[in-house]
């Protein structure tokens, strides 16, 4: 072999190993891309204040600070979609312990000798059986919400406005009444 075939060979070996890289270079770009389009969501953080009840009765909560009072309180929580492209068919799934939570909050309630209410948990509902002879229910059905879409938050910043369960927030309220009760 002489010089200039030893050249050729080396300048076509170097030639294939460049396009090699330049089409991992093009991959990798592409991959990118496509991720950089992908939604990615953000919780807004929120401060929420709430004020004290003796009885469910008078079962009410501030949303924020200044808010007027309201009866049975619909907490929100603003969701944002941060990544550079939209999301369809979006289905949000609330999952917490009802049972641990209805357990622990009458076992606090007997262990205080309170006698403010039970709660108990049938197929979808909580049936919630205070002191007075009241009833009351609450339907377990807030756990899942659905939305068509989201735009990036560049394009719209209102977000999406997620409910949190009336059920988690009356349990989570109650279980606090319960366990501060000796406080009082």
């Amino acid at each position: 072999m002489t010089v200039d075939q030893i050249i050729a060979l080396a300048a076509s070996v170097g030639t294939c190993v460049a396009a090699v890289f330049a089409l991992l270079a093009l991959r990798e770009s592409a991959t990118q891309r496509k991720t950089s389009y992908r939604p990615q969501f953000a919780l807004k953080r929120q401060t929420l204040y709430a004020t004290g009840f003796d009885s469910l009765e008078n079962w009410a909560v501030e949303k924020s600070e200044g808010a007027p009072l309201e009866s049975s309180p619909r907490y929100n929580a603003r969701l944002f979609n941060i990544g550079l492209g939209p999301a369809k068919a979006i289905e949000i799934t609330w999952k917490f312990d009802h049972i641990s939570l209805i357990e622990e909050v009458n076992r606090l309630s007997k262990q205080n000798g309170s006698k403010r209410a039970a709660i108990m948990r049938n197929e979808r509902t909580l049936e919630i059986h205070t002191a007075s002879g009241s009833r009351a229910g609450l339907f377990l059905d807030g756990d899942r919400q659905t939305y068509d879409f989201a735009l990036p938050y560049h394009v719209e910043d209102a977000g999406l406005q997620l409910f949190v369960p009336l059920s988690f927030v009356f349990l989570v309220s109650m279980y606090f009444m319960e366990a501060f009760a000796e406080q009082k």
